[in-house]
């Protein structure tokens, strides 16, 4: 486990729902066998926040996708793939995919499949945690092998 965990809070009005992205921009200065784990803290259905997948996105290279990073409301983060995630799915011919999540469930997902968090529209307050992980004998990204600082810029 990389010492690294990010704990996300979102509420209504925030409009700081996670951009279509894959993490491995995110870590992309070490093995790229890195597994995600996503962790709702309670009961996290759509309406919430929760994580969307978008269907087969793993298995598609990344030039396919650069295009809509051109797409953004945050022109300072190239990382990001797009933040109109109706375009996406349709520029890309996929489905957007999600569950209602409940108090208990994780996510564990590759470092190249695209994701996303909806906008939270209840009062209800969504609070997660992100946990990264990588064999042991593989070298990890340095950037994640200090704790979560919101303000580190990684």
């Amino acid at each position: 486990m990389l010492p690294r965990r990010i704990l996300r809070l979102f509420h209504r009005g925030a409009r700081r729902a996670s951009r279509a992205h894959v993490d491995f921009d995110y870590m992309d200065r070490g093995s790229p066998a890195v597994v995600t784990v996503w962790i709702p803290v309670g009961d996290c259905p759509p309406r919430t926040g929760a994580l969307v997948y978008l269907e087969g996105s793993h298995r598609l290279p990344p030039e396919e996708y650069a295009p809509l990073r051109d797409i953004t409301d945050r022109p300072a983060d190239r990382r990001q793939i797009c933040h109109d995630l109706e375009l996406t799915a349709r520029t890309l011919g996929r489905r957007w995919l999600w569950a209602d999540f409940a108090a208990g469930d994780v996510m564990v997902h590759v470092p190249r499949v695209i994701h996303a968090s909806l906008d939270t529209t209840t009062d209800a307050m969504r609070l997660s945690a992100d946990v990264r992980f990588v064999r042991a004998a593989d070298t990890p990204d340095p950037r994640w092998l200090t704790p979560w600082s919101a303000d580190d810029g990684a």
